[in-house]
């Protein structure tokens, strides 16, 4: 069964090209150099993680050991997913795209321009999303962010995160106060980590801008407001859950704490648009992906939420 809504069919003559396609934001944890993306992992990857401690000790001509040496490890096991829709081609005989349609009705499809606007729109949607399933995912969900768990949950489950007790929701009129609450829990041999970030969502940020305007000595400010507090980046991203604060340092390099990893980087930008089998008129549109979310320390977040796990 075709999945395509055709909600215009007052097709009458021509039409500009090509379609209008909705605005949308990319991958922005990625893109905002919030996150390390290992690629080529098929099953899974362990994230190694070696420390000492106490190993400083006196003088002694002939030392013995002292301190500790610890080994371990944080894994990244990537789950499948897919994007899967089929639509009829022919369906656009009744649209604009009419005009455009292959000339023989025996493997009639559409344009190869509109071609690449689905594709475009389905990897477009599919970043637009993985936004959302980085942070927000759980495995109790019933939605499409429910094939692993995501960061926030992590971390919520982990009891060496900093977690910054009795949080409230977030407003234009608290939103400094509480950035000082994480920045005065940043762990003192990460306070000036160089790639240290406050990470928020988009209405925060808008909070964070509106408190500065609202300052009766505004300073340096500016009338869109700047993201940074403290001297680090106030990062706005749109999947991270609201009423939420994460202080951590992260970028797109492997020293980063926060980690994704993925099958192959190639399967973010890969569908497969193609007619359903030979003896039908049926395209289909396949996108297969596998991914997973992890960090490296969890004594190196400062998690500020209303979430619970």
């Amino acid at each position: 069964m075709s999945s395509l809504t055709i909600l215009d069919s007052t097709y009458s003559g021509q039409a500009a090209s090509p379609w209008i396609v909705k605005a949308s934001t990319d991958f922005a944890t990625l893109n905002k150099g919030c996150i390390y993306v290992a690629d080529s992992v098929r099953k899974k990857l362990t994230i190694p993680r070696y420390a000492v401690n106490n190993i400083i000790q006196d003088r002694a001509a002939t030392p013995t050991t002292s301190g500790t040496q610890t080994v371990d490890s944080r894994v990244l096991e990537p789950q499948d997913f897919m994007v899967y829709m089929e639509f009829n081609p022919r369906d656009f005989e009744t649209h604009w795209e009419a005009e455009l349609l292959s000339d023989l009705l025996i493997g009639r499809r559409i344009s190869s321009e509109h071609e690449d606007v689905i594709i475009g729109e389905v990897i477009k949607y599919v970043n637009k999303r993985r936004d959302f399933q980085v942070w927000q995912s759980r495995t109790s969900n019933t939605n499409d962010l429910k094939y692993y768990n995501g960061l926030v949950k992590k971390m919520l489950d982990d009891s060496n995160v900093v977690d910054i007790a009795t949080p409230a929701a977030l407003s234009a009129s608290n939103i400094e106060a509480k950035l000082n609450l994480v920045k005065d829990a940043i762990p003192d041999d990460i306070y000036e980590h160089p790639d240290f970030k406050y990470l928020v969502n988009i209405e925060t940020a808008k909070f964070w801008a509106d408190a500065q305007r609202n300052e009766t000595y505004k300073g340096t400010w500016t009338e869109s407001g700047v993201m940074e507090f403290d001297g680090r980046p106030v990062v706005a991203l749109p999947g991270l859950h609201e009423d939420t604060i994460i202080g951590t340092y992260c970028s797109n390099s492997p020293s980063s704490n926060i980690w994704m990893g993925m099958n192959s980087r190639g399967d973010e930008s890969l569908v497969q648009l193609d007619f359903l089998q030979a003896n039908s008129e049926l395209m289909f549109v396949k996108m297969l992906l596998k991914e997973d979310v992890n960090y490296g320390w969890g004594e190196h977040i400062v998690l500020y939420t209303t979430q619970t796990a």
